[in-house]
């Protein structure tokens, strides 16, 4: 929902400049207040019901928010929580350097590979084979986790790999292939 207040100086401010209206007070501080729980109107209507006010509002959010806190401190501890390297969209990219240029990769999803957490990406390829990131041992061709017919293909890349042989940003990938001896 989209704040309808700001605090200017320690004021709450209702604004809609196009109708020439900034109003203060106590109603806008009781709506600043509501905006800040968080609560969509049926929750705050709920909670209204019960006669609970702002400040046992925002301790019950707080406490849901350690509830949850907590559940991904325990889902971490049983090796259930990992954090993506990269946002998880339709334009997340990987950049493997190559001979003398970088290939870009696209992200089509995270999978395990043999336990570990990887990434499978399709990539345009003109190159020749030799060197490719998609032909080393990371790689598990046997099981069906990739291939390339040189113009194009797919692989499955460990998560442990990038910042190593696949990087984030084409500027990290293009400083790899200056510092690369091969």
């Amino acid at each position: 929902m989209e704040r309808l207040t700001v605090n200017r100086n320690g004021v709450w401010h209702f604004e809609d400049w196009e109708r020439g209206i900034d109003c203060t007070g106590k109603a806008v501080d009781h709506l600043a207040a509501y905006e800040d729980t968080g609560l969509d109107p049926v929750q705050a209507q709920a909670y209204a019901d019960c006669e609970l006010g702002p400040e046992t509002l925002t301790a019950i959010k707080q406490a849901d928010l350690l509830g949850k806190f907590a559940r991904w401190a325990q889902a971490e501890k049983d090796g259930r929580l990992w954090l993506s390297p990269f946002p998880l969209n339709d334009s997340a990219k990987l950049y493997a350097p190559r001979k003398n240029d970088v290939q870009e990769q696209t992200v089509q999803y995270i999978t395990l590979l043999d336990g570990e957490p990887s990434v499978a990406v399709s990539f345009d390829c003109d190159y020749e084979c030799a060197g490719c990131p998609h032909n080393a041992p990371y790689t598990n061709y046997e099981a069906g986790d990739g291939g390339c017919d040189g113009e194009g293909g797919f692989g499955v890349i460990l998560i442990s790999e990038i910042g190593k042989t696949v990087f984030l940003t084409r500027a990290e990938a293009e400083a790899a292939l200056r510092g690369d001896k091969r």
